[in-house]
């Protein structure tokens, strides 16, 4: 019986895969089409992926359109938010990237990040994120059970003491 088994798995499961024994899928009426495309994208650009149906798939290089001002930003943001902060400037204005810039450094994390992740439709104001980041640290000085741990990266976390 063990062997009827492994028989039936392997011609179910491992020769489909190896393209032995071709699977065919119903795919009704919603099915487009099919499309491949093979790329080497190096370590550190970012692309896109963009569908027509004239030209199938394109990989493009992600550029943004960033005033001057921030830039200025990002190169003070952590590298590790820069990329989703990029994409929200586009959508709200140079306040924004001004606020990163004249923030100290230990707020500039959890601006950036509060910025990046915000809907872009409903950023809150510029003052509540510098409140945000600012009562963050405060508060750290009056509660005994919490501490903002501060790395060199320019990213932070918080210890919770327990009992």
């Amino acid at each position: 019986m063990r062997a009827l088994f492994a028989i039936t798995a392997l011609i179910l499961l491992i020769l489909p895969s190896y393209g032995i024994i071709e699977t065919k899928k119903n795919l009704g009426n919603n099915f487009i089409g099919k499309f491949e495309k093979e790329v080497f994208i190096e370590a550190g650009n970012d692309f896109y992926i963009h569908f027509s149906p004239s030209h199938g798939i394109e990989l493009k290089e992600q550029f943004f359109n960033l005033s001057d001002i921030e830039k200025i930003a990002l190169a003070k943001s952590p590298q590790w938010i820069r990329l989703r902060l990029a994409k929200q400037f586009e959508n709200l204005g140079d306040d924004y990237a001004r606020l990163i810039i004249n923030s100290s450094k230990k707020y500039v994390d959890e601006i950036a990040f509060s910025i990046a992740t915000c809907p872009a439709d409903a950023a809150p104001s510029t003052q509540f994120l510098y409140d945000n980041a600012y009562f963050i640290y405060k508060n750290d000085e009056y509660l005994d059970y919490v501490d903002v741990i501060d790395f060199e990266n320019g990213s932070s976390t918080i210890r919770f003491k327990t009992l």
